[in-house]
């Protein structure tokens, strides 16, 4: 796997070259971003590069509430509570949900949201909606059910209209991990939530979870549902014996909503620049606003690269087989976008697409 010494934007630079990048999860390409950058070292100059207590301590630091108090009513729940990553957020999901619950996992969710490796649904997500219901009706009581919002690898986007058919006669908490969809889908970047609300039934519990360092470069996690589960989760150790994300980051966060927004508008214009431009050639799998491409045709990967332009690798282990996508963002020019599409279209001719 090679390595580099520079910050992954609309390029790299790997061995004294520069190659153009359509790779990683950084959609909005915050970090690189001068006015982000110019925020968060106000943020630093305010509060120094770390907190280094507990959130439980004898002394709270105001800008933790202020930016919960503002994701919670961008993502329009009841209560917010953040974490070091989204992994930490997770973990602290499952530790305080209810032992005694039946839980159902979807197909491919992250290991963040595990408490058992085998309940994962090793079949399609269309198969698990369809066993949905059968699955709920085996549960002696309550049931948690456990899904991504979307698979990132693969650019598929899941539909949450079984929520509608959830009946009334368990008690039902669903989860939802949107870390691939925070920031980048919804209105103003809210993700799923709005589109997963609107199917549910009023009895149904519903918590987002996720990781919010892709698209808003946050080294953070949030989880966002009742404001009963969060003081719930306000006493677990998952959050009163850990480190919380960096002050200079939410703060940068809360300055930076136009950054953010405008760097949103210009990946939605890349994505459909690329999709004028190869939709035709039938190589991608992708779906409306996301910058995600994916991609059967592993060949297409050393294709690209030898016209210096860097995207896939093998996933989930270095001598795993290659996932081939194209993902796109915000920094990326018209001129970046022309010359990724003339490469793909040469491959397609070269194979007779």
């Amino acid at each position: 796997m090679p390595t580099t010494h520079t910050l992954p934007g609309r390029t790299v630079e790997l061995n004294g070259k520069e190659k153009l990048y359509f790779s990683g999860t950084s959609y909005l390409g915050i970090n690189h971003q001068p006015e982000y950058r110019a925020l968060l070292v106000e943020g630093m100059q305010q509060y120094g590069g770390n907190y280094s207590s507990s959130r439980s301590s004898n002394l709270k630091l105001a800008i933790y509430e202020e930016a919960e108090q503002f994701i919670r009513q961008w993502l329009g729940q009841e209560a917010v509570l953040s974490f070091s990553s989204g992994y930490q957020a997770g973990q602290a999901l499952m530790q305080v949900l209810s032992t005694e619950a039946t839980y159902i996992f979807a197909p491919k969710t992250h290991p963040a949201v595990w408490q058992s490796r085998q309940k994962v649904w090793q079949g399609s997500y269309t198969s698990w909606v369809n066993s949905l219901q059968e699955q709920i009706a085996k549960a002696p009581r309550e049931v948690i059910v456990v899904s991504n919002s979307l698979d990132p690898l693969y650019a598929e986007k899941y539909s949450f209209d079984w929520l509608a058919e959830l009946t009334e006669d368990k008690s039902i908490h669903v989860i939802i991990d949107d870390s691939h969809g925070l920031g980048v889908l919804g209105n103003n970047g809210e993700g799923i939530v709005a589109e997963a609300k609107a199917y549910l039934p009023p009895y149904v519990h519903l918590s987002i979870v996720g990781s919010i360092g892709k698209a808003l470069g946050i080294p953070g996690g949030i989880i966002s549902g009742s404001s009963t589960l969060i003081r719930q989760l306000q006493k677990s150790p998952y959050y009163t014996a850990a480190s919380p994300i960096p002050p200079p980051y939410l703060f940068a966060f809360l300055q930076a909503q136009p950054i953010y927004q405008r760097a949103r508008l210009n990946m939605q214009k890349r994505i459909r620049q690329f999709v004028n431009e190869v939709d035709t050639l039938n190589l991608f799998h992708y779906f409306e606003n996301y910058p995600v491409f994916y991609t059967p045709y592993n060949a297409l990967t050393q294709a690209v690269e030898e016209l210096g332009i860097l995207s896939s690798f093998p996933y989930p282990q270095p001598d795993s087989a290659p996932v081939t996508r194209v993902v796109l963002n915000a920094l990326h020019t018209e001129k970046d976008i022309e010359m990724l599409s003339k490469a793909v279209k040469q491959f397609a001719n070269t194979r007779g697409a």
